[in-house]
């Protein structure tokens, strides 16, 4: 048994297969209680919300005592999308009329989609709209999932939008600035673009911290290889479990799997590529770290100029980069890149707070105050 617990906050991991439960009493994080749970690939992979929250919500909850607790969800990036939508002004009822059809241009499914549209930018002669979208049976695999366990489904949402409200919260001062924001895990990290208090744009990349080697280079084309290779024999292996055979058998069918083809490809066609992208630097090891990270700078330098120069966004002024606890060697000093001040997270939050490996699950709690245009409420 354990205590009575006011919320229960839950991420989907399905790069990593797995589900992320946290448990606290309002907004206090000096208490929580945090558990990860592995999911079935077969579910992951064919979108079974319903069945992936039933099969870990029926272990979780097993041996709780827990009086009707509110529910978040955090769902991955990738299951919503969001587009900006420019339009000349128009009277109000022809305004809804032009938005919907210039997304129906884009998603012909849309009768399937629930849409949260809100205004971002306006002039005397346009207007910019942000549309958030997620598929319906989402929204109804959560609503049932919540009413088989007894529990009050607060809110829906993604994770780099409750990621932007953890910074908000914690960080008060980026509120009123434009910034990105590098939230660096193990395998994968996402990148946040937000202007006075809007998440307008998130970009998740294929490897995380495990890039940061301390004893070589190491290019991100290597890592994000690496990883389609361990999904391939992790799904192999998972398959030669459920048939219960000692060797795997691989029919002809399965012997085309386009995944396994296409990692195949790219593996032949980056084998000499993969020299072009080695930066360069000393062969000192203390070096390296330091080097590996410029990576990351990279994408945040591609992710400014496509949101200055696609989109006419403000120029950000900062990045603010969450670090693990595993790289804390990394030199956290503020700097300047690109006329943006560097800034490092648990520089810039209370003391107290220590959760920074889990942002989107506390960010998640404060769905009412912040970016609520990505907000699917249950």
């Amino acid at each position: 048994m354990v205590k009575k617990s006011q919320n229960v906050i839950v991420s989907l991991d399905t790069h990593n297969y797995k589900i992320t439960i946290f448990e606290n009493m309002g907004t206090d994080y000096g208490k929580v209680n945090i558990e990860e749970f592995y999911c079935e690939t077969e579910l992951i992979e064919k979108k079974k919300l319903y069945d992936i929250l039933d099969n870990v919500f029926s272990a979780y909850f097993d041996d709780k005592t827990i009086i009707t607790p509110d529910l978040y969800i955090v769902l991955p990036d990738y299951f919503v999308s969001t587009e900006h939508i420019k339009l000349p002004i128009l009277p109000t009822a022809k305004m809804k009329d032009a938005l919907r059809s210039e997304l129906k241009k884009l998603y012909p499914n849309i009768s399937d989609l629930e849409i949260n549209s809100n205004v971002l930018f306006k002039t005397k002669k346009n207007v910019t709209y942000s549309c958030t979208m997620i598929k319906k049976y989402l929204i109804s695999d959560c609503q049932n999932i919540a009413k088989k366990y007894n529990l009050n489904l607060r809110n829906i949402t993604y994770h780099s939008n409750a990621v932007a409200n953890a910074v908000q919260n914690l960080a008060s001062k980026f509120k009123h600035t434009s910034h990105i924001f590098l939230d660096i895990a193990e395998t994968q990290a996402h990148m946040l673009y937000a202007n006075k208090n809007k998440l307008l744009c998130c970009q998740t990349l294929p490897f995380g911290y495990n890039l940061l080697s301390s004893k070589r280079l190491v290019s991100e084309f290597e890592m994000s290889m690496s990883r389609d290779a361990e999904k391939i024999v992790y799904l192999a292996k998972q398959k030669a479990r459920e048939k219960n055979l000692s060797t795997l058998e691989i029919d002809s069918e399965e012997n085309k799997n386009i995944q396994l083809e296409n990692f195949l490809k790219g593996l032949r066609k980056n084998k000499i590529a993969l020299g072009r992208f080695i930066r360069k630097g000393d062969s000192d090891e203390a070096d390296f770290l330091q080097q590996n990270f410029k990576t990351f700078e990279k994408y945040v330098l591609l992710m400014k100029n496509s949101v200055v120069k696609n989109y006419g966004f403000p120029e950000p002024e900062n990045i603010i980069i969450n670090l693990p606890i595993e790289m804390e060697n990394l030199d956290t000093s503020e700097r300047i890149v690109d006329n943006m001040k560097v800034k490092f997270f648990s520089n810039e939050v209370p003391s107290n707070f220590s959760i920074f490996d889990y942002l989107e699950l506390y960010g998640a709690l404060f769905y009412s105050s912040y970016n609520k245009g990505g907000n699917f409420l249950g």
